[in-house]
C-alpha cells in the first residue's frame, strides 16, 4: 500500500486522503485494520520514569474490495450487498435465509452508497423490486444470486456519469412494468413518453411513449444506449414531452409531465454543445466528425 501511514493532527485524528492499493484484490473481499502508535510514560521502581512505545489495535474494517478494472464493478458489488445483507452477527457463516425488511435496507444502503444520489429508493421502488422474488417476505442467498443478475445491471447503468443526473432529475422513471406505464400514459397527449428499466432485458432502458392515442414500447438496443440517454431522446422525433418523478412537500414520489425541449436545454450533452460552438467565423464546421 501507498500513504498508508500518517501522523495524527492537534485534534488526535490520522486523515488517510490518498491511501492507494498496489494490486487488486482478485474480486475478493478483504478488511483493513489500523495500528495506532503512542508513547507512553511508565513509571519504574524507585520512582524513575522511562517512556515507552506502544501499540494499539483497531477493529477491522467493513469488507472492501480493490479493482483493477471497472468490469469488475458489478460482480464487486455483489459480493458486498450479499455479505452486508447476509452476514450473521454470530460468526463468520453467512446466513442462509433473512427476512425482506433485512434485505430492503441493505439494499438500500448499497444503493445510496454507489450512487451518491439525493433521490433514494422510494416505497414504490422497493415494493416493485420485492415482486422479483418468488417469496417475497423470506430472501435466500440463491434468491439473491438470480435477483442480483438483473438488479446488478441496473445498478451499473444507474451509477454511470452518463446516466446518474437522469435517474437523480427523474428523466428515467425506474422501476415499473409495462403494464403500469400503459396505465399511466393513458390520456396523455400524443408525443408524451417515459423511460423504465425493463424487467426481463437486465440493463436495458424501456420506453413507453403515446402514439395515435395509443401506448407504444420500445426497447433500447445496445447500440442505442452507447448514446447518452438524453441524446436518443434528441433524435426520437415522435417524442415531445416525458413524465418524469418529481417529489411533493413530504418527499413522497409523484410524477409530472416536461417538455422535451425543456429537457434539452438541461440536459444537452457537452459533446453537442462543442458541435454547435465549434464553427469557423464564417459560419464552417471545423470538421465532419
Amino acid at each position: 500500500m501507498i500513504n498508508d501511514a500518517q501522523d495524527m493532527n492537534e485534534d488526535r485524528v490520522a486523515r488517510f486522503v490518498d491511501m492507494q492499493f498496489k494490486m487488486g484484490t482478485g474480486v475478493r473481499k478483504v478488511k483493513l485494520q489500523f495500528e495506532l502508535t503512542v508513547e507512553v510514560s511508565v513509571q519504574r521502581p524507585r520512582g524513575r520514569a522511562e517512556s515507552e512505545q506502544v501499540s494499539l489495535r483497531s477493529d477491522f474494517s467493513e469488507p472492501l474490495i480493490v479493482m483493477t478494472h471497472r468490469s469488475q464493478w458489478e460482480e464487486a458489488e455483489g459480493i458486498l450487498l450479499k455479505y452486508d445483507a447476509f452476514k450473521s452477527t454470530a460468526g463468520p457463516q453467512m446466513l442462509l435465509q433473512i427476512q425482506w425488511n433485512t434485505f430492503a435496507n441493505a439494499l438500500q444502503r448499497h444503493y445510496l452508497r454507489v450512487t451518491s444520489s439525493p433521490r433514494p429508493l422510494s416505497t414504490r421502488d422497493l415494493n416493485h423490486l420485492q415482486t422479483r422474488f418468488s417469496d417475497p417476505e423470506s430472501i435466500t442467498l440463491t434468491d439473491f444470486d438470480h435477483f442480483w443478475k438483473w438488479f446488478g445491471k441496473v445498478s451499473k447503468q444507474i451509477h454511470l456519469q452518463k446516466n446518474l443526473p437522469l435517474w437523480i432529475r427523474g428523466v428515467i422513471y425506474g422501476f415499473t412494468t409495462k403494464k403500469e406505464c400503459s396505465e399511466l400514459l393513458k390520456g396523455q397527449p400524443e408525443g408524451c413518453a417515459m423511460v423504465r428499466f425493463s424487467e426481463k432485458n437486465a440493463g436495458q432502458l424501456a420506453v413507453a411513449y403515446m402514439k395515435n392515442k395509443a401506448v407504444r414500447h420500445y426497447l433500447m438496443t445496445e447500440e442505442d444506449q452507447k448514446k447518452t440517454l438524453i441524446d436518443f431522446l434528441a433524435d426520437r422525433g415522435p417524442i415531445k414531452s416525458l413524465m418524469v418523478v418529481a417529489h411533493d412537500n413530504q418527499g413522497n414520489p409523484g410524477s409530472t409531465v416536461l417538455s422535451k425541449k425543456a429537457l434539452l436545454d438541461e440536459f444537452q450533452s457537452s459533446s453537442r454543445k462543442k458541435k454547435k460552438a465549434a464553427l469557423t467565423h464564417d459560419g464552417y464546421e471545423l470538421d465532419m466528425s
